[in-house]
């Protein structure tokens, strides 16, 4: 080894990962509000619709896997 560091992506230090934990959650939050549960219910619908069709209720599980 010649002492130099190493080539990559280094892990930020601990203080700057605080530094953003607010901004993800307000995030997260904004996510969760706009997109999250439209996208629960959408999927929601979909297994209902899909266990209404016999042949698709294996996809209609799966929908409400991912709705959960």
């Amino acid at each position: 080894m010649d002492g130099t560091p190493p080539r990559g992506r280094s892990e930020p230090s601990w203080p700057a990962q605080c530094k953003t934990d607010p901004v993800r959650t307000i995030l997260n939050l904004i996510w969760l509000v706009l997109s999250g549960l439209w996208l629960a219910l959408a999927y929601a619908f979909a297994g209902v619709l899909m266990c209404v069709l016999i042949i698709t209720i294996p996809f209609g599980v799966a929908s409400f896997r991912l709705a959960a």
